[in-house]
């Protein structure tokens, strides 16, 4: 899955929003930066003046800082991240007499704490595995305890809250601003977390123009059926806002053949036709990428690929010709279509805003499956022409 999610990653390009940089010397720049999601944004920092110029790219620890107009801020700093030294942009959660960062990698959230006098800090509350008589066991971590109590050492009553905290952004601004009202209070803290991204759902109704092909040792027919169905869609934004995950379903008809010719010599052989119709019940789960700006917003998409068919009507037939001539043939109802196939999808098109939320978009996807028996003898690849509307 990693894989697949940082290939999309890769065809993502730019997403150009309003943004600064801060360098060294203090001065503040008015850019457009490059966001791609929490994970890339503690890694590199890269922008533009405006769209024509070009682009250029800080690693942490060569610029003090940057962020995004109402949105995001990141600071350079040196930390001690299971146990190895490095160089990050961390989100700068809160700014008063107790500092909180945030910094996200692909498996967890992760937070510091920094005050006057105290050296950056990890608070760590990742269970530990540890060995008894030889077999493993996971032991609760509350390091972070003592290390939060140690920090609101001026404030008991902030000490005994921070015994049942639970370590994420709201929680940890929240009792750092507390601390800093009770500790000063004559100016007030500053809190960057603006805006966070939410988790959002859609659901898209869809109608579709396939073409199926079914590959057996020979020759094949392709056909063109339609099909209606649903696509729901999830984004990712601990990842990145416009990456999404989608879950295809859709339902139609198909109508497939294939003929197998053998011949023994030249004009003496026989020929194997197979046809087959019925419906199909197409289920993808798919990983996209939407390009978040124009009027056409480029979709690509990458996935996996599960065929059911229903009712399916499988004929055979066997010609058999001798000096040119039929002599006889036969034919009967056979298992041409496996019940099921599974294999990839993968995808492009264009996305339409339209209004709001709402959007129409075409896609074009080309599914390559194999059935799903116990010697897989048959290719199926549909491909579809995908007309959706948001709901």
């Amino acid at each position: 899955m990693l894989t697949v999610i940082t290939s999309i990653s890769v065809v993502a390009q730019t997403n150009y929003v309003s943004g600064f940089i801060v360098t060294h010397e203090g001065d503040s720049l008015s850019v457009l930066v490059d966001s791609r999601g929490a994970i890339r944004n503690a890694h590199l920092c890269a922008y533009k003046k405006d769209f024509d110029t070009k682009r250029v790219e800080y690693l942490p620890g060569e610029i003090k800082a940057y962020g995004f107009v109402d949105g995001k801020y990141y600071v350079s700093k040196d930390v001690v991240f299971q146990n190895d030294s490095i160089s990050l942009f961390l989100e700068y959660l809160i700014n008063g007499i107790v500092d909180v960062f945030a910094y996200r990698d692909i498996n967890d959230d992760y937070y510091f704490i920094e005050k006057e006098g105290m050296k950056i800090t990890m608070l760590d509350d990742k269970d530990q595995r540890v060995k008894i008589d030889g077999k493993d066991y996971m032991k609760k971590n509350n390091q972070y305890i003592g290390i939060l109590k140690y920090t609101f050492n001026e404030s008991p009553e902030i000490q005994k809250k921070s015994e049942k905290l639970t370590l994420n952004h709201s929680n940890l601004i929240k009792i750092a601003k507390d601390y800093h009202g009770y500790v000063c209070e004559g100016e007030e803290c500053i809190v960057y977390e603006k805006r966070k991204s939410k988790v959002k759902f859609g659901i898209e109704a869809l109608v579709g123009l396939d073409f199926h092909t079914l590959n057996y040792e020979g020759n094949v027919k392709s056909n063109i059926d339609y099909s209606f169905g649903l696509i729901g869609s999830m984004n990712l934004p601990w990842l990145n806002d416009n990456i999404g995950v989608n879950l295809l379903v859709k339902y139609g008809k198909y109508d497939v053949s294939s003929k197998v010719e053998n011949f023994s010599s030249p004009t003496s052989g026989t020929i194997t036709s197979r046809y087959s119709e019925g419906n199909n019940l197409m289920n993808n789960l798919y990983f996209s990428y939407t390009f978040p700006q124009g009027m056409f917003r480029p979709v690509f998409l990458v996935g996996f690929s599960y065929s059911i068919f229903i009712n399916p009507k499988d004929i055979e037939v066997l010609t058999h010709t001798i000096s040119e001539e039929y002599v006889n043939f036969s034919y009967k109802t056979s298992e041409v279509m496996e019940s099921s196939f599974m294999g990839f999808v993968v995808g492009a098109g264009l996305d339409i805003p339209v209004y709001k939320d709402y959007k129409v978009s075409a896609i074009v996807q080309y599914n390559f499956m194999k059935d799903t028996g116990v010697v897989p003898i048959y290719d199926y690849n549909p491909l579809s022409i995908i007309l959706g509307f948001k709901l």
